[in-house]
Formats: structure tokens, C-alpha cells, sequence
């Protein structure tokens, strides 16, 4: 399985400059590598989809009119990095008030400012671009201070691609056995 090897002459093909009398050994031809068809989708890439692929679905709320952080989900392994993540959350509101919210990245914002005037789950969806050791954040704000903007259901879709060998050929390493992993922060 893998990159095997294979004599750069035909077998059995032995020349004087095979042989080594010092070491009474034959030295091996060059090796050459040859691509098999088990190698063809060993290592494996992110890519973005409509797949989900890690949520955190908790609902919560916030009554506060200047933006607070109200979930986290920090990213331990994206292949390769930084990679373009689809976040979706859901939103609504509740008292006479519109809800917003919006994605952070590492404490800043990122994400375009979403609101909603609906009693019901709206889903907002973005496509952000990140990189292992980020932070992926919703902060939360309500309209006035009577009123609750309410959250749920952050998620980040995508989804596992095999690397094809023109993108296999210059890896140094193996890849990656999870081209994705994070875990809920906050």
C-alpha cells in the first residue's frame, strides 16, 4: 500500500558497478517512486459544503444593546489552514425589539451584522476564512433594553475530500487523519 519502489533497470540486470568487493554486498539499483492506485486518496482535505460537521446548538439569549459574546468554538485541526468555514446560525427576537448578531474571529468582528424582527428562527449563513487555533464567536444584541435577542444552533458545515495526487505529490508529511476538529469554548 502507499508509494512503493521499483528498480530504475529490469531484475536481474547486474553490472560491475552493482557489486561492492569491500563490503561483499550488491548495491541496489536507484530507486524510483511509483504511484499505485491504493496511494490515490490516502490523505484527506476540508472543503466547504452544505455538510454539517460540528455544531453547537445550545440556545441562549441577551437583553444587552452593545454586542457580548454568548458562544465559542475554538478550532484545533483544519487541513490545510487556513481553510474557508460555512457558519450558520439561527436567530429571533422577543418584546418589541429586533435581534442581531454576528460572528467574531479571536475578539474581532468578521462576520456581517445580521438582524432579525422575527419571533420565529431566522438562519443566517457566511462564509469566513480560518486557520487552526482560531476562535469562531457569536456576540449578541437586542434593540432596546426591553427586549431579548435570542440564539441557537451554531454551526460550521463542511466536509472531508480525499486530496487528489497533484495535491498529494509535494506533502511532506502524511496529512492529516481529521482535516477537522474543534470544540465548544464558551
Amino acid at each position: 500500500m502507499g508509494i512503493h519502489f521499483s528498480a530504475a533497470r529490469g531484475e536481474g540486470d547486474m553490472r560491475k558497478e552493482d557489486y561492492d568487493p569491500d563490503k561483499d554486498t550488491i548495491i541496489s539499483p536507484p530507486q524510483v517512486p511509483e504511484i499505485c492506485p491504493e496511494t490515490i486518496g490516502l490523505l484527506k482535505k476540508y472543503v466547504i459544503s452544505d455538510d454539517l460537521i460540528h455544531s453547537y446548538d445550545a440556545e441562549v439569549s441577551q437583553v444587552n444593546v452593545i454586542y457580548v459574546k454568548k458562544k465559542e468554538i475554538t478550532i484545533g485541526t483544519l487541513y490545510p489552514t487556513p481553510s474557508t468555514l460555512r457558519i450558520k446560525f439561527d436567530l429571533k427576537y422577543s418584546a418589541y425589539t429586533a435581534a442581531y448578531g454576528r460572528i467574531y474571529k479571536n475578539g474581532g468582528a468578521i462576520g456581517t451584522e445580521r438582524s432579525t424582527s422575527s419571533d420565529t428562527y431566522v438562519t443566517f449563513s457566511e462564509d469566513i476564512e480560518f486557520e487552526e487555533g482560531d476562535t469562531i464567536q457569536l456576540y449578541l444584541k437586542s434593540g432596546n433594553v426591553e427586549g431579548y435577542s435570542w440564539s441557537r444552533n451554531l454551526r460550521i458545515y463542511g466536509k472531508t475530500q480525499y486530496l487528489t495526487l497533484v495535491e498529494a505529490l509535494p506533502l511532506t508529511t502524511a496529512g492529516k487523519e481529521a482535516p477537522f476538529v474543534a470544540t465548544n469554548t464558551l
